[in-house]
């Protein structure tokens, strides 16, 4: 108990930035899967599609 009240309580001087640090790259990270993922899905809307009717044309 006394190791876990130790480890938790950190220097007086330090700070919690680098918890926050971590937690903003983790963040950062995820937003940019989450940023790739939506300009994928952007790209497969855009343009004028059309299907081949009755399989791939000229074949």
């Amino acid at each position: 108990m006394v190791d876990d009240a130790l480890l938790h309580a950190g220097f007086a001087h330090q700070s919690y930035a680098a918890l926050g640090q971590v937690t903003q790259t983790a963040m950062e990270q995820a937003a940019g899967a989450a940023a790739r993922s939506i300009s994928h899905i952007m790209l497969l809307d855009e343009g004028d599609f059309h299907s081949a009717h009755g399989g791939v044309a000229g074949h």
